[in-house]
């Protein structure tokens, strides 16, 4: 069972974010939160990070490739909303962040704060996200079926890590699966006023 989760949950994390870029290439960036995509960045970094530190390979294996596509995504956020310079400045944020998280993780004794890091990142992330979808703005460039593969993919890494003993890997899975499902709700309302209103 750990093997067939180590295989789909990082395939699932690398669709969602390729899914959102598409969005955004059809459909424009309107309601995409960069600072979502600068924090998942984050997120990639340091989970590659803890992979390393703790010889969790599905980890650094996966958040290399969810790397590149949060990248992706947050370039194409950062143009569309012409913040080309708020991507740079949050790249060098997070990455200096995780440089220093990594540091103190090659101690042993204090390999944990890599692992705090690890739960608050991807905690955390969504949160620019919630509050765009509860301002009222236009929300047609958010992917719905992004965040359905957030929740699917947040089981399996949830189911992942209680195989493993490792709560780093399953606890923010109780919050991404409210968080991405308040997303989805939200947009789909979004989108059905929309109709209604043309």
């Amino acid at each position: 069972m750990t093997g067939f989760l180590a295989i789909t949950a990082p395939v699932l994390t690398v669709i969602q974010c390729y899914l959102q870029a598409k969005r955004i290439r059809i459909a424009g960036a309107n309601g995409v939160a960069l600072g979502t995509w600068i924090l998942s960045i984050f997120c990639g970094e340091i989970w590659i990070s803890y992979g390393i530190l703790y010889s969790v390979p599905a980890e650094w294996e996966s958040n290399g490739a969810f790397l590149i596509l949060a990248l992706w995504v947050s370039y194409l956020a950062a143009k569309a909303h012409k913040h080309i310079s708020h991507f740079w400045w949050g790249l060098a944020g997070v990455t200096s962040v995780t440089l220093i998280a990594t540091l103190f993780g090659l101690h042993h004794s204090t390999r944990w704060i890599v692992g705090l890091m690890g739960d608050a990142a991807p905690i955390t992330m969504y949160i620019p996200q919630l509050r765009k979808v509860f301002s009222g703005s236009d929300l047609t460039g958010v992917s719905i079926g992004s965040y359905w593969l957030v929740v699917i993919t947040a089981v399996c890494w949830f189911t992942y890590g209680i195989l493993l003993h490792q709560p780093a890997i399953y606890l923010p899975a109780l919050v991404l699966v409210p968080a991405s499902l308040i997303i989805i709700v939200r947009v789909k309302n979004s989108r059905g006023a929309e109709v209604v209103s043309a």
